[in-house]
């Protein structure tokens, strides 16, 4: 039998074991009732993140676009831009239950800058809080990105 070692209290414990610890988020497609819950954590970057859920939007049958069988499969869908939606508390609502609309932005767009420091108030959130994923579409062989974009509609 093995036995446990013992529980260091420091801070560089804790924050060794938070950035190595996965935590579910839930994501939403821009403008879409498309989603899908995923594991991330801080120790990310936001092209593995954006890689991830490029995957995910396109394999999951929670992101299905509607008559999405009949659609070009030669047009994909890339993740471009990543926003985080915050949970305001409701004005009504006691102040220990979630945070300050007078002070805490809406939203922040997620940045390479800022990414592991969002990632750690997503974990911390405990699930209250949303990744709005702006998606572009694009040509799937010719890799003209903006040119598939702008001829398919895309946003």
């Amino acid at each position: 039998m093995t036995s446990l070692p013992l529980r260091r209290s420091s801070t560089k414990a804790r924050t060794e074991m938070a950035e190595g610890h996965e935590f579910p988020v839930l994501f939403t497609i821009e403008g879409s009732s498309r989603h899908e819950v995923l594991l991330t954590s801080p120790t990310q970057t936001l092209s593995t993140l954006q890689t991830h859920l490029t995957n995910l939007a396109t394999t999951s049958p929670n992101c299905a676009e509607f008559m999405s069988k009949y659609r070009n499969r030669s047009i994909t869908e890339t993740a471009s831009e990543i926003r985080v939606r915050w949970a305001i508390a409701d004005s009504g609502t006691p102040a220990g239950s979630g945070r300050d609309g007078k002070i805490w932005p809406k939203e922040t767009v997620l940045t390479e800058e800022n990414f592991k420091a969002v990632m750690r108030l997503l974990e911390w959130g405990g699930g209250r809080d949303v990744l709005d994923v702006k998606m572009v579409r694009g040509e799937g062989g010719g890799g003209g990105g903006q040119e598939g974009e702008k001829g398919m509609g895309g946003k």
